[in-house]
C-alpha cells in the first residue's frame, strides 16, 4: 500500500494530462472531475486539514512539475491569502460555475464540457501565475481549495457570514456579466420584422397586438412558438 501511494505522489500529475486530453477527445470525460473532488473534501474532513490540496491534487503537482523550471519564484500578493479576497473570488467562480450548469439542461455531454471548461481556465490561469510567482501559487485561491479548507475547518465558515459584502459584490459582478452576455446574445441572436421579433436560435416569434397580456404555447410543425400578445 506504501509503495502504491508513493508511486501515485510521484507520478499523479499525469492525471492532470490525461484529463484534459480524454475531455477534449469527449466531453464525457470531463464528469471525471467529480472522483477527485468527492475523495478531496472527504479526506479534508476526515483529516481536519487539507491534505488532499498539499499531496494528492494532480493539478497542484503537474503545476509544481511543469513551472518548477521556469518559474520566477517570487512571492505572492499578500491579498492571495486573505480571507475576503478569497471569498470574493470563490463566490465569482461559484456562480458562473452555476450559471453554466444551468444552461446545460441536463446534457451529460455539456455538463462534463462545463467542468472540463473550469478545469482548463484555471490550469491556464494557475500556469501564469505560477511563471510570475511560485508554482501553486494558484493553490492559495484555488475555489475549490478553499472549500475543502472549509470543509477541514468549520469555523472559517464563519467568514462567509462576517464579511457578506465581498460576496454580495461577487454576485453584483456576477449578475453584471450575465445580464450584459443576454443582451448581446438577444442582439446577435434576433431580428425585427413586420413587429414580429424573430429568434434565430429557437424559431421563437413574439407578437404584438392589441389584447391584454398572456402567453399561449401553440405547436408547429413540431416546434413550440411562444406567442406573447402586447397591449399597444
Amino acid at each position: 500500500m506504501k509503495k502504491i501511494k508513493e508511486l501515485y505522489l510521484k507520478w499523479n500529475w499525469l492525471l492532470m494530462i490525461l484529463f484534459l486530453l480524454l475531455a477534449i477527445i469527449n466531453p464525457l470525460f470531463g464528469l471525471a472531475a467529480l472522483f477527485c473532488m468527492v475523495p478531496a473534501i472527504y479526506v479534508s474532513i476526515k483529516e481536519k486539514k487539507k491534505t488532499f490540496c498539499g499531496f494528492y491534487c494532480p493539478r497542484g503537482n503537474f503545476l509544481t512539475k511543469l513551472l518548477q523550471k521556469i518559474s520566477l519564484n517570487k512571492k505572492a500578493p499578500k491579498f492571495f491569502q486573505s480571507s475576503k479576497f478569497k471569498s470574493l473570488f470563490f463566490a465569482l467562480m461559484f456562480a458562473f460555475f452555476i450559471y453554466s450548469l444551468n444552461k446545460t439542461e441536463g446534457d451529460l455531454f455539456k455538463i462534463g464540457f462545463v467542468f472540463f471548461r473550469f478545469i482548463l481556465t484555471s490550469t491556464i490561469i494557475g500556469s501564469i501565475l505560477g511563471i510570475f510567482f511560485k508554482p501553486r501559487t494558484w493553490c492559495q485561491i484555488c475555489p475549490f481549495g478553499y472549500m475543502t479548507e472549509l470543509s477541514a475547518q468549520p469555523k472559517k465558515i464563519k467568514n462567509l457570514i462576517i464579511i457578506p459584502k465581498y460576496i454580495v459584490i461577487g454576485i453584483i459582478l456576477f449578475l453584471a456579466v450575465v445580464g450584459a452576455n443576454t443582451l448581446i446574445e438577444k442582439e446577435n441572436n434576433s431580428y425585427t420584422k413586420n413587429n414580429i421579433v424573430y429568434y434565430k436560435n429557437n424559431n421563437t416569434k413574439f407578437y404584438k397586438k392589441n389584447f391584454k397580456r398572456n402567453r399561449q404555447n401553440l405547436i408547429q410543425n413540431n416546434k413550440i412558438i411562444f406567442e406573447k400578445n402586447i397591449k399597444n
